[in-house]
């Protein structure tokens, strides 16, 4: 979980290729819970689709925005 001022974001990693439903069930079941966040899930495949209200992402996609000393990436 990442919260900030600028940032409400619930992080998940799956060492996978290919996301299955089942994969994003705790993801979603926070998201229920907190409406307000913006959830992710990394993944090891190529990519990147909405999945309802998580944003799926390459995790090297991903760690390819991150910048030192910068905001949380608008992704």
């Amino acid at each position: 979980i990442l919260y900030g001022e600028t940032v409400f974001a619930a992080l998940e990693i799956k060492n996978t290729h290919t996301l299955r439903d089942k994969d994003l069930v705790s993801l979603k079941k926070f998201y229920d819970d907190y409406p307000e966040c913006r959830p992710i899930c990394l993944y090891r495949g190529t990519q990147r689709f909405q999945k309802g209200p998580i944003l799926c992402i390459p995790v090297e996609e991903f760690l390819q925005t991150l910048r030192p000393n910068t905001p949380f990436p608008s992704i």
